[in-house]
């Protein structure tokens, strides 16, 4: 249904509620089809239910979310050598400097 049509049936409908008309007598005068009323407001009934499939969902709070980097793994020959992963990349470069000699 188009915007203003929608607009404008939503208002035939609310003044047929408040008169004291029935929707035949209201058709009427309106010279419109009881049926295309009954139609409408069945649309317009459908239109504003609200979807009780949706949710709608707001954020509460942050989480920072703190994914485990693996620890640093060096093989040199038969010899394995584990260091943490916040092992600085100068510290790292001097060892292996050291041990290639």
């Amino acid at each position: 249904m188009q915007p203003n049509t929608h607009k404008k049936w939503l208002a035939i409908v609310a003044q047929q509620k408040q008169s004291t008309l029935t929707i035949e007598q209201f058709c009427t005068q309106l010279k419109i089809s009881p049926s295309t009323f009954y139609q409408r407001k069945r649309e317009l009934t459908i239109l504003t239910q609200p979807d009780s499939s949706f949710i709608k969902a707001s954020i509460t709070q942050t989480v920072e979310v703190e994914t485990p980097v693996p620890p640093i793994q060096l093989t040199l020959g038969d010899v394995n050598l584990t260091l943490p992963s916040q092992t600085s990349p100068q510290f790292l470069a001097a060892l292996i400097n050291e041990l290639s000699l």
